[in-house]
């Protein structure tokens, strides 16, 4: 079947009745293929398709993948809202990061204050001790990778 690259672009967040909301466009191989909500009031994801033939691809993906409840550890059949979920929660957070550096270990976000000073070394070495030293991962890597070329 070859690799997919799935994304979401046009992230959007709202309250809604029951919790957090949110709609999103998704793209499968670069091309827009669903437009994927939650409403907030409860219930599984919808799926606005635009793309079938990719949102297939999507589907025979995943099929033969499966998700452990955290409650009685009993294996499920993967579904879409499930398998999407992590790439709405990093879109979330690489919002909320907002110009700061955002990171991620063990599943749980951070987001940090570095100020740069025009010190290029100094903030690579920032960079560096994150992510060997305590073990995180940085997500937003543009903005990283941004201001080290500012300099």
């Amino acid at each position: 079947m070859g690799e997919i690259k799935i994304g979401l672009k046009n992230v959007r967040e709202f309250h809604g009745h029951d919790g957090q909301g949110f709609d999103a466009s998704l793209y499968v191989n670069g091309k827009r293929t669903a437009i994927v909500s939650d409403d907030g009031w409860g219930g599984e994801w919808m799926f606005d398709v635009i793309d079938k033939k990719r949102f297939a691809l999507l589907e025979q993906a995943i099929k033969p993948l499966t998700w452990t409840s955290e409650y009685d550890n009993s294996e499920n059949p993967m579904t879409l809202d499930i398998f999407l979920n992590p790439l709405v929660d990093e879109a979330f957070e690489k919002k909320r990061a907002r110009g700061k550096l955002l990171t991620k270990k063990d599943g749980e976000f951070y987001r940090w204050n570095i100020k740069f000073n025009g010190d290029v070394p100094e903030l690579q070495g920032a960079l560096d001790n994150l992510s060997n030293g305590q073990g995180h991962t940085v997500v937003n890597h543009l903005l990283a990778v941004r201001v080290l070329e500012t300099a």
